[in-house]
């Protein structure tokens, strides 16, 4: 893989991206191409030959780590040398599992909490100090908590000495202390930057500032050989109420004190050259103008701001320009919804379904069964949820080995040689489960699945907390979506629609929209006070309709409805949409 070849494929300025042999950031425009740039850049790495030394990338979520690898595979390259997966998963692998010994808070073992059970001890706690859990900060920093406020602080650490009490250790601390670790042991990061040759960081605007600087301490132990390379978009930077922080450009090089190198992915593919002129008017880092560089460049796009329905009509509305879209050749799948808020999307989906029975939607996207991809049982769901199929192979064949992994990381006997996988797979395909509720359906196969090992899997106690655990997370959220009136979306037919190819009108907030694009957005909610919440500035303003806005390749609807009560008035209009001057296309419809 060269230049020539990398020419058929991707424009210059990726190519300088993917060829770039020192650290870097790379800040890319929406649409700019960038996962295509990373699987590239990963790609050309690993075939580079270089077999002594593993290729590392972390991303934000593991359904991007899935993306990625998948795409890599998909090009023929070998991936026995490249990790994946996100920063949590990365420092449990590299830093927990194998230098824990050298840490008193874990040195005579650790379990990793489940987030359910996680989430409800701090509302608990939070509950007995009569605090509200969201105006409590459960994180770390380079020097321990986070949380300054004294009653606060009581809070938190009551929460960490019941953890300690039972031998947990929940997400936060696990990048804590493998902080921790590294900076007191500098032949660890040593070790790290000789077995690493790169890491590649996505939205790196989301990383927290002890993530940056666990990455920087394996950099600083060996700058030679071993380089990082951070992707992202400092105008995306949403995630701040949970730590993330668009690190200044300089600060990369000055926290460091290692060069870094500035490039930039300018071009956007994705969308018409309106759209981009939209999405820029709410950037707050300043830099080149987006350009739109794709098929639809000359597309005349639809972009409308409705600041008079009202919220009862808001339905109606919403249906009316769906049918619109789709009247006009857009396909439903190309038609997504966003709110700010997932229970004002609950309603509006279930109210929706009804007055639009000929159309699928995907959504909400509140996932039944807990993401929490270091629970054994999350990967025996996905191997019970996700359809046999030539297209879904490699997928259960990487499932069924973390599963496998797992087993064998808690001492017990497993063979995992790819003939026993196989063999593992066909026995799965083979069990029958008639299940109707998606709870039961999985209950049902994880007893059966088990049987084909050689020993009790829930003898080990790991296993059977985070069984238990699991389960009270997929009932806690069947109760909620059947308190919104979503018990259709609890059967087990819906669960594996989880991990089907999607079909229908997408559904989902401007958080979880990020990495995904549509024909067609349609966006409600967007009132002050909402967006942005109390408390929140205009900038974070500016970059939540920033990202909702660029998820469009041709036609934006924004909405901000009024008659929506608050507890003393109502809402009105966001500051930052009421405040640019732009000349919008006529209403809709």
């Amino acid at each position: 893989m060269n230049e020539e070849f990398l020419k058929e494929f991707l424009n210059p300025e990726q190519i300088k991206a993917v060829l770039f042999d020192d650290n870097a950031v790379v800040m890319a425009c929406p649409g700019g191409g960038k996962t295509r740039t990373l699987v590239y850049k990963i790609a050309y790495q690993l075939s580079k030959g270089d077999g002594s030394k593993n290729i590392i990338a972390i991303t934000y979520t593991n359904n991007a780590a899935d993306e990625i690898k998948k795409r890599i595979l998909e090009m023929g390259v070998s991936v026995e040398k490249l990790w994946i997966g996100t920063i949590h998963s990365f420092c449990i692998k590299w830093i927990l599992k194998p230098y824990s010994g050298v840490c008193d808070e874990i040195k005579f073992g650790y379990r990793i909490i489940d987030p359910h059970h996680s989430e409800s001890l701090k509302a608990e706690v939070c509950q007995k100090h009569k605090i509200k859990i969201y105006d409590v900060d459960f994180g770390w920093c380079e020097t321990g908590l986070r949380e300054f406020k004294p009653n606060h602080i009581a809070v938190v650490e009551e929460y960490y000495n019941h953890l300690r009490e039972q031998g947990y250790i929940d997400f936060d601390y696990i990048i804590y202390l493998s902080f921790k670790i590294l900076r007191s042991n500098s032949f660890i990061a040593n070790n790290l930057s000789n077995i690493f040759k790169l890491i590649l960081i996505d939205e790196y605007q989301d990383t927290q500032i002890l993530q940056y600087e666990l990455l920087f301490d394996i950099l600083k132990s060996n700058g030679e050989s071993f380089k990082l390379f951070f992707v992202g978009d400092p105008n995306q930077a949403i995630f701040n109420s949970m730590g993330g922080v668009a690190l200044a450009f300089n600060s990369f090089s000055n926290r460091s004190g290692i060069q870094f190198t500035l490039l930039e992915l300018k071009d956007n593919y994705r969308s018409s050259q309106k759209v981009v002129d939209y999405f820029s008017l709410f950037k707050t880092i300043n830099g080149a103008p987006f350009e739109a560089s794709g098929d639809l460049r000359e597309y005349e796009s639809k972009i409308t701001l409705n600041n008079s329905c009202s919220v009862d009509g808001l339905d109606g509305y919403i249906q009316a320009l769906i049918e619109n879209m789709l009247s006009e050749g857009v396909q439903s799948t190309e038609i997504c919804i966003i709110a700010p808020w997932w229970f004002h999307l609950s309603d509006l989906t279930r109210r929706l379904m009804a007055i639009m029975p000929e159309v699928s939607f995907n959504g909400p996207g509140v996932t039944p069964i807990s993401s929490n991809r270091e629970s054994l049982w999350y990967k025996f769901a996905r191997l019970a949820l996700t359809r046999p199929s030539p297209q879904n192979y490699r997928s259960r064949v990487y499932y069924a080995n973390e599963a496998f992994s797992q087993l064998s990381e808690c001492g017990l006997k497993v063979n995992d040689e790819p003939s026993e996988i196989k063999v593992f797979l066909k026995y799965c395909n083979s069990l029958k489960v008639n299940e109707v509720d998606g709870i039961k359906y999985l209950d049902v196969f994880f007893t059966e699945v088990i049987k084909f090992f050689d020993f009790d899997i829930l003898q080990i106690e790991e296993f059977s907390e985070s069984r238990e655990a699991f389960f009270a997370s997929a009932e806690k959220r069947k109760k909620k979506l059947n308190d919104d009136g979503l018990g259709l979306l609890t059967s087990a037919e819906h669960y594996k629609k989880m991990f089907d190819k999607k079909t229908g009108v997408t559904v989902t907030t401007i958080h979880s929209v990020k990495g995904l694009e549509f024909d067609c957005v349609i966006a409600f909610g967007l009132l002050q006070g909402i967006v942005p919440r109390f408390g929140e500035d205009e900038a974070q303003s500016k970059r939540l309709l920033y990202v909702l806005s660029s998820r469009a390749r041709k036609h934006l609807h924004l909405i901000s409805e009024i008659n929506r009560n608050t507890r003393t008035g109502q809402y009105k209009i966001t500051n930052v949409l009421k405040s640019i001057k732009y000349v919008y296309s006529g209403l809709e419809p």
